[in-house]
């Protein structure tokens, strides 16, 4: 998530299976591609370029919103998976409901996650390579940074309805990120009332994730694994990574001291961005939006533990 902070200064993730052959797990041979969908905590230089190079700035590790790769490029790189990525900073859930801007001045727009699916990915999609695919779809609160009085009923809506999209495309097997707690941001945490709005708002949205996973579950059921993606009506597995539960154990003071981290409060690049601290490797966070390169390292290891 990236919003601009000059402009927006304001405002600104219990089942059963049957032992047989059609329900045995997914294995690694069975899945080539990780396609994501989302915003900066998975762009690997989409705004880079659709900003000819100028956002996020020099100091960022190859148009990440990071100093170094992102959870994705990691998990590609394990599992020898193709990565796409149709993520770009600053994304909401659809911008027909929120537009999503980015850039230094936060002025171009970018495409939503419905956006991304029916411009980016849907033209070039066949069923048969979405057999063979690892959907993710990871939002992180642009939705509610460019208008915190919207409803998270509306946004797990649209997210809804985009997953649904990607089944109707092929798509047998999804992994959703749900959010973690925005007010605890480097950009809000220094005031006592952002960091509590915001915090009320990811709460709210936890909730909302909850109706989510069961109208899904009603849907398409719920499953231990992924699964292969077998016949003309496939089983779709959905599966959950709770963002908020992970950082929540990242922050405990022995995970913090096992990763060499003993700043929580400031990122590593000051909030006005004008200045990059030294000791990069001590910051949860990067900057004021997003997790340091060994946060991302830590995500990819929980995405890893799923599959």
């Amino acid at each position: 998530m990236l919003v601009n902070l000059l402009a927006i200064a304001a405002i600104a993730l219990g089942a059963s299976s049957l032992p047989s052959a059609v329900a045995r797990p997914l294995h690694d041979a069975q899945i080539k591609n990780l396609v994501v969908f989302g915003d900066s905590y998975s762009d690997t230089n989409n705004v880079y370029k659709l900003t000819n190079k100028t956002w996020p700035l020099s100091s960022y590790y190859r148009g990440r919103f990071s100093n170094g790769p992102v959870w994705s490029e990691t998990v590609a790189k394990k599992k020898h998976y193709k990565l796409s990525t149709y993520a770009h900073g600053a994304a909401t859930s659809d911008s027909t409901l929120v537009q999503g801007y980015t850039g230094p001045a936060s002025t171009i727009p970018v495409p939503g996650f419905f956006q991304q699916i029916e411009t980016l990915y849907e033209p070039k999609s066949n069923k048969n390579d979405a057999a063979k695919t690892l959907f993710v779809v990871n939002f992180q609160g642009n939705d509610f940074f460019f208008n915190p009085a919207l409803n998270p009923e509306s946004v797990l809506d649209r997210l809804h309805q985009g997953i649904q999209k990607l089944v109707q495309l092929g798509a047998c097997n999804v992994l959703v990120v749900e959010n973690f707690d925005y007010g605890a941001i480097p950009y809000f945490n220094t005031s006592p009332a952002n960091a509590a709005a915001f915090t009320a708002i990811a709460s709210k949205e936890q909730e909302h994730y909850k109706g989510l996973e069961s109208k899904l579950a009603k849907q398409y059921g719920r499953h231990q694994s992924f699964r292969p993606c077998r016949g003309s009506n496939p089983t779709v597995s959905i599966k959950y990574l709770r963002l908020g539960e992970t950082f929540k154990r990242l922050y405990q003071a022995s995970q913090l001291k096992k990763l060499g981290i003993t700043d929580v409060v400031h990122g590593c690049v000051s909030n006005d961005y004008k200045t990059v601290c030294k000791d990069a490797d001590k910051h949860f966070y990067w900057d004021g939006f997003h997790p340091s390169k060994k946060i991302h390292a830590e995500i990819a290891k929980e995405v890893l533990s799923i599959l």
